[in-house]
């Protein structure tokens, strides 16, 4: 059924029927990597630094890409990069970031914007996560910058991540794709590390 009834005058669909086709659309990538990172239940630290290089994978690939993106250029909003974040927490451990050449790329401006609701969606669910981190002894300074996020702004950064699918978002299934495109990578770049869990988790869902 399309988002957008024939003769509607308005082209732009719902920003809350958006949202939730999006959400409906991804349900199940979505749920089975958060299974496989089990992040809710993390215990050992050697565990949390496979899923930092897993993440660390994603974001240089990913990042580079959205970047790039012209429009960009006319928008008074974008995404901090977070593949910073990932190198400092790295380094805390005393290791590197990954290389590599984006084996999932993005398209057309749509797909990024599929992207952007993945990644900064996550910092919803990494507040959750942050909180967890802490009864293993690491914060913000100690190996656990990325998943603070956007710590006391991630409500008010939502907002405007949501009112800039709005603006932005003229074909929802290509919008829908990159959000797949990136949830798969993420699995990919699991597959790619030793020794992942894959025990079903608590969701920490946005």
């Amino acid at each position: 059924m399309p988002l957008i009834s024939p003769g509607t005058v308005d082209p732009k669909p719902p920003l809350d029927l958006v949202l939730l086709h999006l959400k409906q659309s991804t349900r199940d990538v979505h749920h089975q990597l958060e299974d496989r990172l089990d992040l809710l239940n993390l215990t050992e630290i050697p565990e949390y630094q496979r899923v930092l290089t897993c993440f660390a994978e994603v974001y240089v690939r990913l990042e580079p890409q959205m970047e790039a993106r012209p429009e960009w250029k006319h928008l008074d909003w974008k995404p901090v990069p977070k593949r910073n974040w990932l190198a400092q927490d790295l380094k805390f451990f005393g290791l590197q970031m990954p290389e590599g050449k984006p084996d999932f790329p993005l398209h057309s401006w749509q797909e990024v914007l599929g992207a952007t609701y993945v990644v900064e969606g996550s910092m919803l669910g990494g507040q959750l996560i942050g909180r967890h981190l802490q009864t293993l002894g690491i914060t913000p300074q100690t190996g656990g910058r990325f998943f603070s996020g956007h710590q006391g702004q991630t409500g008010e950064i939502w907002k405007k991540v949501r009112q800039f699918l709005l603006d932005q978002t003229t074909d929802v299934e290509q919008v829908v794709q990159g959000a797949q495109k990136t949830f798969q990578g993420f699995l990919d770049a699991l597959d790619r590390t030793e020794k992942h869990r894959e025990v079903k988790g608590t969701h920490a869902a946005f």
